[in-house]
């Protein structure tokens, strides 16, 4: 398995349920990416990645829509949220240890060399809606 393939155009807040937070982009951001808030850069939202304990630490949703440096950016932090056909329904979803910004199935990370920090993101409810749970380990794997 692999980071899961994101169609930018198709990201969206599933239902009215979906709770969408706003900021500015600290680096360049893709709809669909996972995304953190960036203390040491006055809480600038930038893709997140699971090797990086202060990325995986601060982990905040799911971008909406897609900003370069010093742009608007929405982003999803509880509820559902919709991705192109790529998800696998009752699969739990983590922050990639492979790529800024990735999401991975969970058995990703469980067979990853690398250390990284576990965060899970949600669970796919099906094969296009994430619900996202938010949960932060705080340690790193083994």
């Amino acid at each position: 398995m692999a980071d899961i393939n994101v169609s930018a155009d198709e990201v969206v807040p599933a239902n009215a349920n979906t709770t969408i937070a706003r900021g500015t982009a600290g680096d360049e951001i893709t709809a669909g990416q996972a995304v953190y808030a960036d203390p040491a850069d006055n809480y600038r939202i930038k893709p997140a990645q699971a090797t990086d304990e202060d990325q995986a630490n601060n982990v905040v949703g799911i971008a909406l829509n897609g900003a370069y440096s010093g742009q608007p950016i929405a982003y999803a932090t509880s509820g559902d949220v919709t991705f192109s056909d790529d998800l696998a329904a009752a699969t739990i979803y983590v922050l990639s240890g492979a790529n800024a910004g990735g999401i991975a199935p969970s058995a990703d990370l469980d067979a990853s060399t690398n250390t990284w920090y576990g965060v899970v993101l949600g669970i796919a409810t099906s094969g296009t809606n994430l619900r996202l749970g938010i949960t932060k380990s705080g340690v790193k794997n083994s």
